[in-house]
């Protein structure tokens, strides 16, 4: 739940002096511009994750060094993290994500042990609900519209395996279709599909799945082929489009010198550069939204936290201009033949007076479809078989046409009932 996108947080780890780390909680409440460290975190050693829960209560996980030993641990705070309370503490262990379910809810991965913990009561106590494996390290959890639950994990220090539960937790069961998996560090659940990052024995990968989340396939293979793994996943939707775009922060091979993150429209199937390379970091693990700027927080060598102004430069990146088209186009609706409702995607490369309309067989319009000005962007709308009177009308052979300036096409669309 986050109240107001302007304000963000931060989990750090910053070294004391050569043997010595501690895990601290940093906030921003203009977007990314300033940040400021908050209260500290009892025998905090170092942090993985936070969530936010309301305005005011914050949990964050991680390791804390005690004298009984390392621990993994939760911390909670009702004042927006000005104090933190330590709420669970528990041996040869980590805590590497923290999740809130649709009825309240809250669950914790673990690192380590493959442990999952649960709280019903807002963060305050906490009960295991699964051990998925003494080798089984769990990097992450999500739970998808269905009320299902997943978990990105590790087994035996390189079998990557993305787990699903059916029953809040209890059983699971594993996924099909990752092939050479070594590690699965994000899952993300959009309206189109579900997404996964992983790292692989060739290189890192975008996995998707469109049978809720049973069986996955890669995306297209990422440009840079010395991409290591896929930390992290993140969907907008820029103000110049109704498209969404995914985001996807990269571990790389060499260096500690640069990172990158890749982008794909979700009517595209290839991924391009997002706004160049970023320097002095490695990896890029977690990416976040403000209303007008992308934060990406990054490791190993140099914790940073770069952004990326999405208002100022329209979603271009430095270095390609894929979010802005090149040419006008209008594609074929899908599926076709329909029956219900179909999909019709088109793009403008400048801004302009636009129109899609669709006509019979004797040349009659039937319906408009878009009648406006729009700017430069992708776009994507439904029509469900109904004319301008919202009339249902009969099966046969319909013709879509986009006028945009001097630009004219035409599709043919089969309409079956």
């Amino acid at each position: 739940v986050v109240e107001n996108p302007a304000i963000q947080y931060a989990a750090t780890v910053t070294s004391i002096d050569a043997n010595l780390n501690e895990g601290c909680v940093f906030r921003t409440e203009n977007g990314g511009e300033s940040w400021d460290r908050l209260g500290g975190l009892e025998a905090c050693w170092s942090l993985s994750c936070l969530h936010q829960i309301s305005e005011e209560v914050l949990l964050a996980g991680g390791l804390a060094l005690t004298e009984e030993g390392p621990r993994g641990a939760i911390y909670r705070s009702e004042n927006r993290g000005q104090r933190w309370d330590p709420v669970l503490w528990f041996p040869d262990g980590v805590v590497t994500d923290i999740m809130q379910t649709r009825d309240g809810r809250l669950y914790a991965a673990t690192g380590w042990n493959g442990l999952i913990f649960k709280s019903d009561d807002m963060g305050h106590e906490w009960s295991p609900i699964a051990e998925l494996g003494e080798r089984i390290h769990i990097y992450c959890l999500m739970q998808d519209a269905h009320g299902d639950l997943f978990a990105g994990i590790v087994r035996d220090g390189d079998v990557g395996q993305i787990l699903f539960s059916e029953d809040g937790g209890e059983e699971w069961a594993a996924a099909e279709g990752l092939e050479r998996v070594t590690a699965v560090y994000d899952l993300l659940d959009t309206d189109d599909k579900m997404y996964a990052g992983v790292s692989g024995m060739d290189m890192g990968w975008v996995y998707q799945s469109t049978t809720r989340g049973r069986t996955w396939s890669k995306t297209a293979e990422l440009i840079n082929t010395e991409v290591r793994a896929v930390h992290c996943l993140l969907e907008y939707v820029p103000e110049n489009s109704n498209i969404p775009i995914l985001l996807a922060g990269t571990e790389m091979n060499r260096g500690p010198s640069f990172t990158q993150v890749y982008a794909k429209q979700q009517n595209q199937s290839n991924w391009q550069l997002f706004a160049g390379s970023i320097d002095m970091a490695n990896a890029v693990y977690t990416l976040a939204k403000t209303p007008h700027k992308i934060l990406a927080g990054t490791g190993f060598m140099f914790g940073n936290i770069y952004a990326y102004d999405i208002e100022q430069k329209n979603g271009v990146g430095n270095q390609n201009n894929y979010l802005i088209p090149q040419t006008f186009d209008l594609t074929q609706n899908y599926p076709n033949p329909f029956n219900s409702k179909t999909e019709i995607a088109y793009q403008l490369p400048e801004a302009s007076d636009i129109e899609i309309s669709i006509y019979n067989l004797q040349g009659q319009k039937v319906a408009t479809l878009v009648q406006k000005k729009q700017h430069a962007g992708y776009y994507k709308l439904s029509w469900d078989g109904l004319d301008d009177k919202h009339q249902a009308i009969a099966s046969g052979l319909y013709f879509c046409r986009m006028l945009a300036g001097d630009y004219v096409n035409v599709i043919r669309m089969i309409l079956l009932k």
